[in-house]
């Protein structure tokens, strides 16, 4: 085989191997998993998913029915608006195909900090008041605008009581470990958040207040094409989290009370 032979046989083997890796590495389009696509910590008890418009149509029956190694979605947080002008375009169908099949949701609003925060909040209610939502509403804070800790802190604290008084229910708070970390948020305490950490392990789960851990944002579920973010729930996640349920910490230590 002379030498041109031999590098055309090289570059044709390295294509074959390139679309072969190419294929495999991608999540599958028909929207029908082998997996999880990512090993699932056995650290804590319950799985659950958060989803927008940028996982499409999502085909509910099959994501209810999804079960790997014992594993299955129990709880799903949903995107419903932005700022005070976007609501998610599948919000509506999000929450329908997920009440249609008994899945255990809530809503979130990605928070926009040089935006008001109580018109936020009023156009988050407006928007979620009708679903037939389970589990608390869900403020996203993940960027400061600028603020200090503390006008970031009472913006953020007037989102939450506005929300709270428009619909009975407080929401909790999801960000990345490292915004938790980097920003002094001590006039939170009190409130539960989610936190997004990819790996293996979250040590900010060791805190109470922390009853969520989004661990990979490469998780693959049937009925839905693509990536979705995956997360795990304490045993205590329902308990806290169930909507119309009012929660407050004493020294680290939870009370429930119904509102009244």
């Amino acid at each position: 085989m002379n030498l041109r032979a031999r590098f055309a046989l090289l570059i044709s083997l390295f294509l074959i191997a390139f679309f072969v890796y190419y294929l495999t590495s991608k999540p599958q389009l028909n929207g029908e998993y082998a997996s999880f696509g990512v090993p699932i910590p056995t650290s804590y008890p319950l799985l659950g998913i958060d989803v927008s418009h940028y996982q499409g149509n999502i085909n509910w029956q099959q994501v209810k029915n999804t079960k790997h190694n014992q594993d299955s979605i129990q709880f799903i947080f949903i995107k419903a608006s932005e700022g005070v002008t976007l609501k998610d375009d599948q919000l509506d169908n999000n929450t329908a195909g997920a009440e249609q099949v008994g899945l255990d949701f809530g809503c979130y609003h990605f928070f926009i900090p040089s935006v008001g925060a109580k018109a936020q909040a009023a156009f988050f209610c407006q928007n979620i008041q009708e679903k037939k939502y389970s589990l608390k509403p869900v403020l996203d804070l993940e960027f400061d605008g600028d603020f200090t800790n503390d006008r970031l802190q009472d913006s953020i604290m007037v989102f939450l009581n506005e929300v709270e008084l428009r619909i009975g229910d407080r929401p909790i708070l999801y960000t990345y470990s490292n915004f938790y970390k980097t920003h002094d948020l001590k006039d939170l305490a009190n409130e539960l958040f989610w936190i997004a950490q990819y790996g293996v392990h979250c040590d900010l789960m060791k805190q109470d207040n922390v009853q969520a851990w989004q661990f990979s944002e490469k998780g693959t579920v049937s009925g839905i094409e693509g990536y979705v973010d995956l997360n795990l729930g304490k045993s205590s996640f329902f308990n806290l989290l169930k909507k119309n349920e009012r929660v407050t910490m004493t020294c680290r230590a939870f009370h429930l009370t119904q509102n009244l």
